[in-house]
């Protein structure tokens, strides 16, 4: 799968200060960016850079100046996906595909978002289903507190985007649906865990079974059998 590209905060942060730029610069540097990367296991200091912005910690709330950096990077390169090579780009897409939505801001979540569906398009269909599927699934820090307003309202705020993006990657890629099915299949034995919404096998299958029903936004609400 190539070498991964490990996060390296003094090179986010060089990114950081560089990139006062645009809409239009900066996407012409992510695409030099993904350019220069010639050969496998062998990254140019701008792509490890562009790598850094997507590899931060998750799990931890990002300041003002990194909130901003992953939304404009993110716009970027959802409109630089198709030089975006599998091979060559590993490191990126695996950072990418590693990020949990539930500590960021609302902006910050429908950049990125938008970029999920814009891989997609461009042919990393399984690979964002599976990511939006694990996304369900909040991260152990918010066990505590998922069932309190303030982890509800978060819940609601992730779901909700989540939702809304397999319905349009699906209405987008109808054979998209296959892949949804057998990612529901894998995670059915893991239902019964207490830290498992059964929203999300809800909604799974209202989405294959019932494709031209209009999305029912009411199910990230959902209360069934297992809640968090």
């Amino acid at each position: 799968m190539g070498m991964e590209v490990e996060f390296n905060k003094m090179e986010a942060g060089k990114l950081e200060e560089d990139l006062d730029l645009s809409d239009w610069e900066l996407l012409q540097y992510i695409r030099k960016a993904l350019d220069e990367v010639t050969e496998i296991e062998k990254y140019p200091n701008n792509y490890s850079e562009l790598v850094a912005v997507f590899s931060f910690n998750s799990l931890e709330f990002l300041h003002d100046d990194q909130a901003a950096l992953l939304v404009a990077s993110s716009r970027a390169l959802s409109r630089a996906v198709t030089y975006i090579d599998i091979d060559r780009h590993n490191g990126l897409l695996s950072s990418i595909f590693r990020i949990s939505m539930w500590n960021l801001r609302a902006e910050v979540m429908d950049a990125l978002i938008d970029l999920i569906k814009a891989l997609a398009a461009s042919g990393y269909v399984y690979q964002c289903l599976e990511m939006l599927v694990r996304n369900f699934k909040p991260p152990g820090n918010f066990l505590g507190s998922i069932s309190q307003p303030h982890g509800i309202a978060r819940k609601e705020q992730v779901h909700d985007r989540l939702h809304t993006a397999l319905k349009d990657i699906a209405e987008l890629m109808p054979s998209s649906r296959l892949w949804l099915n057998a990612l529901v299949r894998q995670s059915m034995p893991r239902m019964s865990s207490k830290n498992v919404s059964l929203s999300l096998c809800v909604y799974y299958y209202i989405l294959l079974f019932n494709p031209n029903e209009k999305f029912p936004g009411q199910i990230v609400a959902c209360q069934c059998l297992h809640e968090f």
